[in-house]
């Protein structure tokens, strides 16, 4: 398409949304004797409430993949993700974003990519009927559809011309370790149960976090290691307690005790009786650090976080990760 025909193309609609990205896409699906086109990237599933609101009538069509496979293949891509952690963070927060949307729009759809793959036909037929389009054996020809997927030759989509290969499904198999699906099922392990996904690891203990969000990338290690002693991070039920608390970084943080001293204090003393309070009813009680503590450093540690921080640091200091777990 050339500037010439987008600018008609606004021209003969009322500026909105909706019509300025109809400009782009119209006239390409008429130029290749389509009556219906589609957009799609896994970045609008944090937009899917907004989308709906100018597309109230277009179904919406989510693909969802096994998130240990997804990682897998963000790992590969210069684009996406540099540790397991990070890849399976962003997967997670699509689908946070998202969940409630598909759990209640009536004119979504959600397709499983194992079940494209084991049963092409099936899973097509039925998306086709849910579409209101005609189902047509060329779909699955994809020597052909492939070529406009990846007009652009990057190789992240080679394979979109290729025959179906079923050894993409479940291929965290061999992928990952034992300690890294650990980690991925204490992280995902609820996603993985609702959309019918195997979990092979026995994680008994709920654990609750502070100071909230969960661990980042930073401590791959360290979640591993938690994972392997049977943490996890989402609920079976809504009223399940917490089994056991995880405390990350330095006490002598903002984020951790406050920035006024009386507020610190405070704060510190009531950490300070959960700790306390944890070895004696045998709560499973983990730390963190960003980096180890050493004694060369105290009196500055002091200086800096105060006597509240330094406090913590010593009761939590028998709870330590270690960085190589």
């Amino acid at each position: 398409l050339d500037e010439t025909i987008l600018t008609r193309c606004l021209e003969r609609h009322e500026p909105s949304i909706t019509n300025l990205l109809s400009s782009i896409t119209a006239p390409y699906m008429v130029q290749q004797g389509k009556r219906r086109w589609v957009e799609k990237t896994p970045d609008h599933l944090q937009y899917v409430s907004l989308i709906r609101r100018y597309f109230p009538d277009s179904p919406i069509i989510r693909i969802v993949r096994d998130p240990r496979d997804v990682s897998l293949s963000l790992l590969k891509v210069p684009w996406g993700a540099k540790t397991l952690v990070e890849a399976l963070s962003f997967w997670k927060r699509l689908h946070d974003s998202s969940i409630a949307f598909f759990d209640e729009d009536p004119c979504s759809y959600t397709v499983r990519f194992e079940d494209l793959l084991s049963s092409p036909q099936e899973t097509l037929r039925a998306l086709c009927d849910f579409i209101d389009e005609a189902y047509e054996e060329q779909m699955l020809d994809t020597s052909q559809t492939g070529s406009k997927v990846n007009s652009r030759q990057v190789a992240w989509k080679e394979k979109a011309s290729q025959p179906i290969d079923r050894s993409r499904a479940a291929a965290w198999r061999d992928g990952l370790s034992t300690g890294e699906n650990r980690l991925a099922e204490a992280l995902v392990g609820d996603y993985l149960e609702r959309f019918h996904y195997p979990r092979l690891a026995d994680l008994p203990y709920l654990a609750e976090v502070y100071p909230a969000p969960l661990p980042t990338d930073r401590h791959t290690a360290e979640l591993i290691g938690l994972a392997g002693k049977g943490v996890r991070f989402w609920r079976r039920s809504p009223d399940e307690k917490p089994a056991a608390r995880i405390y990350v970084g330095d006490p002598g943080d903002y984020h951790w005790l406050g920035k006024r001293k009386p507020e610190r204090a405070l704060r510190a003393a009531v950490i300070a009786k959960d700790v306390i309070q944890a070895h004696f009813t045998h709560k499973k009680l983990f730390w963190i650090a960003d980096e180890p503590v050493k004694a060369s450093e105290r009196a500055l540690e002091i200086s800096r976080a105060g006597y509240p921080a330094t406090l913590l640091q010593g009761l939590l200091n028998r709870h330590r990760v270690s960085h190589s777990a």
